[in-house]
This record gives structure tokens, sequence and C-alpha cells, in this order.
């Protein structure tokens, strides 16, 4: 997940210096069949960027809740009467590892 956020920022990242040319810089000598194969690239940059953002936060959100899950399935508390031990060790690790 960790990988996909990385690859998302740094294409966002490179967009954004893409964006920043001057028009005439990236037009300069180019055929009006460039220019709106240029267009056409950019837009689609720009919808995969939003797609991999989309991506990212329903990623970010699945490892939350499975982490509370798994929290919550670790804690002894959760399945003894007498309440929860005074040490979680292995919802620690759990917490540590997600």
């Amino acid at each position: 997940m960790t990988e996909l956020a990385d690859a998302a920022a740094a294409k966002q990242a490179a967009f954004a210096e893409f964006q920043a040319l001057q028009p005439q810089e990236l037009c300069e000598n180019h055929t009006i069949e460039e220019r709106e194969a240029l267009r056409g690239l950019l837009a689609a940059a720009n919808e995969n960027a939003v797609v991999l953002e989309a991506v990212k936060l329903v990623l970010d959100s699945t490892a939350a809740r499975l982490q509370a899950i798994l929290s919550a399935v670790a804690d002894p508390g959760t399945y003894q009467r007498g309440g929860a031990a005074t040490r979680h060790v292995m919802a620690a690790r759990i917490n540590a590892i997600a």
C-alpha cells in the first residue's frame, strides 16, 4: 500500500511540473494534431491521478478498519467476562505490524 501511495505522489508531482510549463513551450512547432494528442494525454494523466487518489483513500480506509477489527479480536477483554487483561501483547503486535 505504501508503494501505491508513493507512486501516486510521484505521478502527481511529475504532472504538476508538466502543467507548470508554459503552453508556448509545449506547443511550439507542433501541428494541430500533435496539440490535440497532447491535450488528450493531459486529460488521461489527470484522470489517472484522480483514480489513483481514490484507490489510495479506499485502501487507507480498509487498512484502518482491518486494524480496528484485528485489534478488537486480539483484545482479551472482548471474549472474557472479567474485563481486559492489563497487558495486550497480541493487540500491540497487530498494531505495530499494521
